[in-house]
């Protein structure tokens, strides 16, 4: 899932949200170039390798390192805190990287003694779980690619996935 969600974004290099708002790549690219630049990391792990992906494409940990709250943390404090031109308007983004993380730490979750957003899928969690796997899908579903010089649905009616708007047929975590 991961790795399909990070090729598709760095091979079209923009989505746009069902409300407009873009997000797009080349945040991902200035984060890692500022990093670079300074020889710093701004807490993540973000590096070279994550951007020239193709070379190591089967990598799953490139991919989740590029969806982590670490990634979207520091490009909110470019634009926020240094206030760096080149990351004005990347909260779609950082609202994006969050909302992939969130769904992928849910999924992948297994560890009973977890806590907070890595605790395990069981009755007492059921609710935090399918909100988060919800703002997931809507946004998912939502999105747009450029095609041919115009934005189009990233999911087309034949491709498209069930609709899951009753979580109650869906079976007890």
């Amino acid at each position: 899932m991961l790795k399909l969600l990070r090729n598709a974004f760095a091979s079209s290099l923009e989505f746009e949200t069902e409300d407009g708002r873009k997000i797009k790549w080349k945040y991902c690219e200035a984060l890692n170039e500022l990093q670079e630049k300074e020889g710093l990391r701004l807490g993540n792990r973000l590096k070279m390798a994550h951007i020239q992906w193709r070379k190591q494409k089967m990598k799953v940990h490139l991919a989740a390192q590029l969806f982590s709250s670490s990634v979207a943390d520091a490009m909110e404090f470019c634009e926020q805190g240094l206030k760096l031109e080149e990351f004005q308007g990347c909260a779609a983004t950082v609202q994006f990287v969050r909302t992939v993380d969130a769904a992928f730490d849910v999924l992948i979750s297994r560890n009973p003694l977890g806590k907070g957003p890595k605790a395990p899928i069981k009755p007492t969690t059921k609710d935090r779980v399918e909100t988060i796997l919800k703002q997931a899908d809507t946004l998912l579903r939502g999105l747009k690619v450029q095609q041919y010089n115009k934005m189009v649905a990233s999911v087309t009616s034949h491709l498209a996935l069930p609709a899951r708007d009753n979580m109650e047929d869906s079976p007890n975590v």
